[in-house]
Formats: structure tokens, C-alpha cells, sequence
């Protein structure tokens, strides 16, 4: 069975060109948009840099075996799926935003952990702060993704494709110039992290925030 059509029938528009161009112009326009997606794309590419630094942190300079990295990894994304869950039951309460901040926060203080603790070159000081940036990061990300999409609803499809490619970038971008600092200790992605977890923050007061202060409802379209 077919899942029927959301859009009501005077909001949908036949695909072209001309009505593509003209919602992604409203889309981008929109500063709230690039407020979310900003965090959002800074969140991911965090996520995209454990991903890549882990196995060299873990393996290749702590000498973890491959079954023993597993654990280790699952044990990080189980802080992320527990803050997710408890997440999805406060965001109606809390609100997206204040969720955002405290993630952002928490992002942030994994990143200066992790710095404090790169000395010690062990596992603890490694899966510990991961696991932490990962709470930030289950209670960033999907918030911050809700936050660019929700004004959007006429042209989801659209604004899910420009926040998707953003996303990517970033974390495209992030991840290849931390390759040319990667030295097979946790020292660079500690201060990645510390650097985003503070972007997140400023984006947060200086866009969102602020843009709270003022109507930017998009237009009809």
C-alpha cells in the first residue's frame, strides 16, 4: 500500500526548474535556516571524525584488537542512543532550543576532557569524552535539524536536500583537514571538537537567539 500524499492539494506544485530555484532562493534566505543547519552540519562532522579517528586511536596507538574496538564503540553509542530516547521524551517540554544549548555545552566540555585527558594516551581517556561528545551530540542533531526543516513544511523536500548537502560538506571539509593533522593520538580531534562545541554556541546566540527577537516566518510559497 501507497503512503498517501501529506501536501495539501493547492500547495503542490509540478516539478521544474523555475519552482526548485525559487524555494531553495526562499530557503537560503532564510537566516534562521542557516542558523540550524550551521549547527547541525558542525554536529555531523563531529560525528564523521570519530568515526574516522577512532580506529587509529584505539587500534593502531593504544593496540585495541578489532573485537575489543567494537565493544569499546558500541559502549560510546550507547551514551548516544540513551540521550536520544531520553531526548525524544523532554523536546516537547524542554523545546528544541534549550536542548540545542545544553547539547552544544556538553560538545564543548568533551572537547576540552578529552584535551585535558590526551596526556594519559589510555582507553579511558579516549571512550570517556567520546561518549560524552556523543550525549551533545544526540541532543544537537536532531534538534538542530527539526529547528532548519520546521518553517518548511510546503517545501520540505527541498530544504531536507539543501541541509543534507551542507551537512556533507562540512563534514567533508572537517574531516579531510583533520587528516593533515592526525599524529595517531586523540590531541586533534580533542581540539576539533572543543572548536565546534564553541562555533555551535556563538552560532546558537548570535543567529538563533537573535532571530528569535525578530519575525523571520518564510513566506507562503
Amino acid at each position: 500500500t501507497l503512503l498517501p500524499e501529506t501536501l495539501a492539494k493547492s500547495d503542490r506544485q509540478p516539478l521544474s526548474i523555475r519552482s526548485l530555484a525559487g524555494s531553495a532562493r526562499l530557503i537560503l534566505g532564510n537566516q534562521m535556516f542557516w542558523g540550524y543547519v550551521s549547527i547541525s552540519a558542525l554536529s555531523m562532522a563531529g560525528l564523521f571524525a570519530l568515526l574516522a579517528a577512532a580506529p587509529s586511536i584505539l587500534q593502531a596507538s593504544m593496540g585495541v584488537t578489532p573485537g575489543r574496538f567494537g565493544l569499546l564503540f558500541g559502549l560510546i553509542m550507547v551514551a548516544n542512543m540513551s540521550t536520544a530516547t531520553i531526548g525524544a521524551r523532554i523536546v516537547v517540554r524542554v523545546g528544541v532550543d534549550r536542548l540545542i544549548i545544553v547539547g552544544s555545552g556538553i560538545v564543548t566540555a568533551a572537547g576540552i576532557a578529552m584535551l585535558i585527558a590526551a596526556p594519559f594516551n589510555n582507553i579511558p581517556a579516549f571512550v570517556l569524552p567520546a561518549a560524552l561528545f556523543m550525549v551533545g551530540w544526540a541532543l544537537v542533531f536532531p534538534n538542530a535539524a527539526a529547528g532548519a526543516l520546521s518553517p518548511f513544511g510546503k517545501v520540505a523536500g527541498t530544504a531536507s536536500s539543501l541541509m543534507g548537502f551542507l551537512q556533507q560538506a562540512v563534514s567533508a571539509a572537517v574531516v579531510f583537514g583533520l587528516s593533515f593533522a592526525t599524529d595517531g593520538t586523540q590531541f586533534p580531534l580533542a581540539v576539533a571538537y572543543t572548536i565546534m562545541g564553541v562555533l555551535m554556541c556563538i552560532i546558537y546566540a548570535a543567529i538563533i537567539r537573535a532571530g528569535r527577537n525578530k519575525d523571520d516566518t518564510p513566506p507562503s510559497v
